[in-house]
């Protein structure tokens, strides 16, 4: 059987410059990228399967947060964004995330344990600190 190596990411979902709106369905395109990774890594790449893991575990939850930030580029309210927080946060292959050795050395541990604990109140603050930070720098 040959493999095939592709070195290069073939695409990215961008937040920031004058097309930023919010991406109905960046969380779900997110884990099902995550999901196929996976099954490559699994089938093609057993010998580096933990540092692969490692990358996609990190990419998954990096990800997680530009979600955080997109739902303030919606018109959602408070409530309607905490209910979504609400659903990411149950997500298996979000929380597997949270135990990868890669993820646990990379992210602060208050992060990885808001996701494990659904501290919504935090990660709403974290979403909301973003989407802040990126609104000043786009005003200058």
């Amino acid at each position: 059987m040959t493999q095939i190596q592709i070195d290069k990411s073939l695409y990215y979902y961008r937040v920031g410059g004058f097309t930023s709106k919010y991406m109905p369905h960046l969380f779900n395109d997110m884990v099902n990228g995550y999901r196929i990774q996976k099954e490559v890594i699994d089938e093609y790449y057993l010998d580096t399967q933990q540092k692969e893991y490692d990358g996609i575990s990190i990419m998954l939850l990096n990800t997680f947060k530009t979600c955080l930030y997109n739902l303030f580029n919606s018109k959602f309210d408070k409530s309607e964004i905490e209910n979504l927080i609400e659903r990411y946060t149950s997500n298996e292959e979000l929380i597997e995330c949270l135990y990868n050795e890669g993820s646990i050395k990379y992210f602060l541990v208050e992060y990885l344990n808001a996701i494990r604990n659904k501290d919504i109140d935090y990660l709403y603050e974290l979403g909301k600190a973003m989407y802040k930070k990126r609104g000043l720098k786009w005003l200058l």
